[in-house]
């Protein structure tokens, strides 16, 4: 019995210890990212945080043995002038908030794309004419491919595809755009084979039709696939929308904003109407899209509502994930299309910079429920 309870002992004396290193390492990643973020913006030392704020925000967080950068909070409240002590760092959100949220040993499944088929196969996703599952090939209805005839079967549909890994395709990486025709198959205008698509992404991908998207999005920036960025919270059973945001790209670009290829995000209310500015990653201010002019003011997104209850939907097929962050399209009808959901590492800095706090009136009850942490 004292064994097996020394055992236990050691074990979570292991797993404290792993975090306790984990939330370091994180913490200090994050102090060089907000300072790459104000060395490249200027105007956030501008802004001045008040001392009874900024004495509510240590206070906030050291009571639960924790401590936080408090340039994170001048950078959101310099953005938005939304001024609250109840900003979620991404250090603590990382290790101590979103383990006890989502199960992360199980992602894995829940986040291959290959799998959103049948696993969501009642909502409306992109067309997949080819996966590559495990090395293996199948077509759109998971119908064996050999080898030999995958390019054959390929030229069988005309017009332009994306190619993406089906299990991270985080930040845009190892996404292509493919041209095929009755000739064969093309990367920006020349020639390619299935072995230059294995030598970009080796097995486990997808290759989709480019969605159509509804003109409003095409009209910021036509180049991308424009999608919102909707965070679903389950609490109490009950499903809530938290924030949205939509993600733009640019210069040509055909993937939406990421840290890697740039672009730009705008935020996004709950009525459908987007904010005076998008930020890009160092969250400078753009009042319109630089490549196209269009002014963000004022624009309305159709049917927003719907998009926003599709993300419920979406989120009540997963009970082992309280918090999911939804990258979605909108179709030339104004359709909602499922591009990807995000289980773990959610980005949640870009979100706050427009809407304030992420948990909101929830913040209380999600730390009480689910921060369990040490004195560092």
């Amino acid at each position: 019995m004292n064994i097996a309870i020394s055992r236990q002992n050691m074990k979570q004396l292991y797993k404290q210890l792993r975090n306790r290193f984990r939330y370091k390492r994180i913490k200090s990643q994050k102090r060089k990212e907000i300072g790459c973020i104000f060395a490249n913006n200027p105007c956030l030392k501008e802004y001045a945080l008040n001392i009874d704020l900024n004495a509510k925000i240590r206070s906030f967080w050291k009571k639960r043995g924790l401590s936080t950068d408090i340039r994170w909070h001048k950078a959101f409240m310099s953005v938005n002038g939304i001024e609250d002590h109840r900003y979620i760092p991404e250090d603590i959100f990382y290790i101590f908030i979103e383990p006890r949220l989502n199960r992360k040993d199980l992602y894995h499944a829940y986040v291959d794309k290959n799998n959103y088929d049948r696993l969501f196969h009642r909502f409306c996703t992109p067309k997949t004419i080819l996966r590559n599952m495990n090395g293996q090939y199948y077509d759109e209805n998971y119908e064996r491919i050999e080898l030999g005839n995958v390019t054959e079967y390929l030229k069988k549909f005309e017009g332009e595809f994306i190619v993406k890994p089906s299990i991270d395709s985080s930040s845009g990486r190892s996404i292509v755009k493919l041209q095929i025709d009755t000739s064969g198959l093309w990367f920006d205008g020349k020639s390619a084979t299935l072995e230059n698509i294995e030598h970009i992404v080796p097995k486990d991908f997808l290759v989709q039709e480019f969605l159509a998207q509804h003109s409003v999005l095409k009209n910021i920036y036509p180049h991308s696939l424009n999608t919102f960025r909707v965070v679903t919270l389950r609490v109490n059973g009950d499903i809530h929308v938290l924030q949205s945001i939509v993600k733009f790209g640019c210069d040509g670009n055909y993937v939406d904003y990421n840290v890697y290829r740039g672009g730009f995000h705008c935020g996004v209310g709950f009525d459908g109407k987007l904010d005076k500015f998008a930020l890009d990653k160092n969250f400078k201010k753009y009042p319109s899209h630089p490549n196209t002019g269009y002014v963000y003011e004022n624009t309305l997104i159709p049917q927003f509502s719907m998009l926003l209850n599709f993300a419920k939907d979406l989120h009540r097929y997963l009970l082992y994930y309280n918090m999911v962050s939804w990258d979605l399209g909108l179709d030339r009808n104004g359709t909602p299309v499922l591009i990807e959901l995000n289980l773990i590492n959610q980005g949640i800095s870009f979100l706050q910079a427009h809407h304030g706090p992420l948990f909101g009136d929830f913040t209380e009850a999600i730390l009480e429920g689910n921060l369990k942490c040490f004195s560092v």
